[in-house]
């Protein structure tokens, strides 16, 4: 049956897909390798429509926060989702490019329009070698992509990965649960051309950066040095030098970054166009009106106020509608329009939350639409410092709150959506309460949000002084609904931990979200605060990242037994990481930039930063350091 796409509705909708096979197209079409001089050369392809050919420029594709806080699960086929009567929920997931990503980074089955394609584009990484592209010839695609003259092609890595390094990126560096940002020309491959934005959470001087990005990040196959600075910011407001301390996001098409600013007390959104050319040296960009944004020459930026400071949410992208969503310490939610293709404008400012404690969490932007009930969908979901969450519709009105379900400080993480075109999307929050332990709470979003949803209670010990971060769901989970939620929280007594201890925990996934969870490990053998947890199948190992603070005790299996402020490598339900990585004062939130296979090495690695300081071996000096790490070795 022939799906009936609405991408040509929404034509960024199909950047993710061309971008990744037009990628795939040039490398093997035995043009000249070399380091690319500019890592944002682009191609035109069509975007294969029921309409006339568009063309756009296409690079490469994006990794940040917004991505370990939307999850999908397997939508089914079109056949299915017709008899059930829910053709249009599902159309609006394999229509969301956050799902591309997620299936094209894990090799896992595509629904929708172009699953055939990118199987096939899929098969080709798979049984790719070295230099298979040579062999294999351009033709394999059918003919769909052609370069455009000039295009220089990215070098491809194909030696072994033969260490890691460490940059220093300033005196503060991310702030706890926060990420950097990656953006790769292919999800499976290395490219010496792809980069990773660290905000360096350092005051920005005209020698000190607000913001970096490194290229040449792999050390088996890029020309030294290995990594090479890309560009360097200072991007002051109205004179006035700021400070850069959240997650950043990447536009579709790698040229564009936003992030958030605080500059004397008040926070900005800024935007950062970036230039064509790389430079080592700290630039400062003065930013210009919002108005002339959209034509300004790289490197130039612009901003938006949000009119008071803004300490934990960070910047959410909505790729279909070009909007971007973040919150303030105010308790109010902003809407940016034309975010990144138009120009940039607030379109509306809601209070969310008028509680005790007012600072928002990170939003999360629902793609579902349920036929016949417009009330509950493409909803934005957030939470305060007070413990509740919200749902905000694309108008701005809060259509529910939740009861008070964190007592300790409130939220610190966004609240995690599962989008599941079967049935719902679900929102879970990671609470806990010092009188009656730590749980999580799920919402339907058909249902609304109101009440506690539905609670399932993990530890009987709840800490009012550390803070709790998402979980993730396992390759079972994506993979068919059922799977498993792990989680870092509290031991319980029976858990041979105290109430300090952070452990590993596992609930088996069912449809009442009843199961009782189990204990995976106890981390630390003494008080620490547990980093959100990464979770990224390879095809062949389900890993799971995650880090403490302090008086990490956990032996690893592996050569890098770390005790103290550990980053974990965990398989999947293992009692024990596979290795450990001395990170001062604990890691980030951690990116995985790719899945490699076969015998190409250069890659499948993962991106983070120190909480606190130490010694940055590659760039020399002391402060909070930007991190390169293979996945399985963690080698420091």
């Amino acid at each position: 049956m022939r799906s009936k796409s609405r991408w040509f509705m929404r034509p960024w909708m199909a950047l993710v897909v061309f971008t990744v096979v037009a990628g795939l197209t040039v490398f093997m079409s035995g043009q000249q390798r070399g380091r690319m001089a500019n890592p944002q050369s682009s191609m035109h392809v069509p975007i294969l429509t029921y309409g006339p050919q568009e063309e756009m420029e296409l690079h490469g594709v994006p990794d940040d926060w917004s991505f370990h806080h939307v999850n999908f699960t397997d939508p089914g086929t079109e056949e299915d989702a017709i008899r059930d009567g829910r053709h249009e929920q599902w159309l609006s997931v394999v229509d969301e490019p956050r799902y591309v990503i997620q299936q094209l980074k894990r090799r896992q089955l595509l629904r929708g329009p172009y699953a055939d394609l990118v199987a096939r584009m899929n098969d080709l990484f798979q049984n790719r070698e070295a230099d298979a592209a040579e062999r294999l010839g351009a033709d394999r695609l059918g003919g769909f992509f052609s370069p455009v003259k000039g295009f220089r092609p990215p070098r491809w890595v194909k030696e072994k990965i033969q260490s890691d390094w460490s940059e220093k990126l300033g005196t503060g560096g991310l702030k706890a649960g926060q990420y950097p940002a990656k953006f790769g020309f292919l999800p499976t491959s290395a490219n010496c051309s792809d980069y990773v934005v660290y905000p360096t959470g350092t005051l920005g001087t005209s020698s000190q950066a607000t913001i970096v990005a490194y290229t040449n990040l792999y050390s088996g196959g890029c020309s030294s040095p290995v990594p090479q600075v890309y560009w360097a910011y200072n991007v002051p407001v109205s004179s006035t030098n700021g400070t850069a301390t959240l997650s950043p996001v990447i536009d579709f098409n790698g040229t564009q970054v936003a992030f958030v600013e605080t500059v004397s007390g008040t926070s900005y959104l800024v935007l950062l166009r970036m230039p064509s050319t790389a430079s080592s040296t700290v630039t400062t960009v003065t930013p210009v009106a919002n108005t002339s944004y959209q034509g300004c020459t790289a490197p130039c930026a612009t901003t938006l106020t949000l009119g008071t400071t803004d300490t934990n949410s960070p910047p959410f992208y909505d790729y279909s509608n070009d909007r971007m969503y973040v919150g303030d310490d105010g308790g109010h939610l902003h809407q940016i329009t034309g975010a990144f293709r138009g120009s940039p404008t607030q379109a509306w400012s809601t209070t969310v939350s008028s509680h005790s404690s007012t600072h928002l969490t990170g939003a999360v932007v629902d793609p579902q639409s349920y036929t016949g009930d417009a009330t509950h969908s493409n909803l934005i979901y957030v939470c305060d410092n007070s413990g509740y969450l919200f749902s905000v519709n694309s108008s701005g009105t809060v259509e529910g709150t939740s009861s008070q379900m964190d007592f300790n400080g409130g939220f610190t993480d966004t609240p995690l959506l599962d989008s599941n075109s079967t049935s719902t999307s679900y929102i879970y929050t990671f609470g806990q309460h010092s009188g009656s332990g730590t749980y999580i709470n799920r919402f339907t979003a058909t249902s609304g949000v109101s009440s506690y949803g539905t609670a399932n209670s993990f530890s009987s010990n709840g800490s009012s002084t550390l803070a709790v971060y998402d979980g993730a769901f396992d390759v079972g989970h994506t993979t068919y609904s059922n799977g498993n939620l792990y989680w870092c929280a509290l031991a319980t007594s029976t858990s041979s931990g105290s109430s300090t201890y952070p452990t590993l925990w596992k609930l088996a996934m069912n449809t009442g979200f009843s199961n009782t969870a189990t204990v995976v490990a106890i981390i630390t053998n003494g008080a620490a605060t547990c980093s959100p947890i990464t979770e990224f199948d390879d095809n062949t190992t389900d890993w799971l990242f995650l880090s403490v603070t302090a008086n990490g005790s956990v032996i690893a299996s592996g050569s890098n037994k770390c005790t103290g402020a550990c980053l974990y490598n965990f398989v999947a339900a293992a009692t024990t990481p596979s290795d450990g990585l001395a990170v001062a004062g604990g890691a980030s939130g951690v990116i995985v930039d790719n899945n490699q296979s076969g015998t190409v090495a250069g890659s499948s690695q993962v991106y983070l930063s120190t909480l606190a300081s130490q010694t940055c071996a590659t760039s020399g000096g002391s402060g909070s350091c930007g991190i390169q790490a293979s996945q399985s070795a963690l080698a420091p």
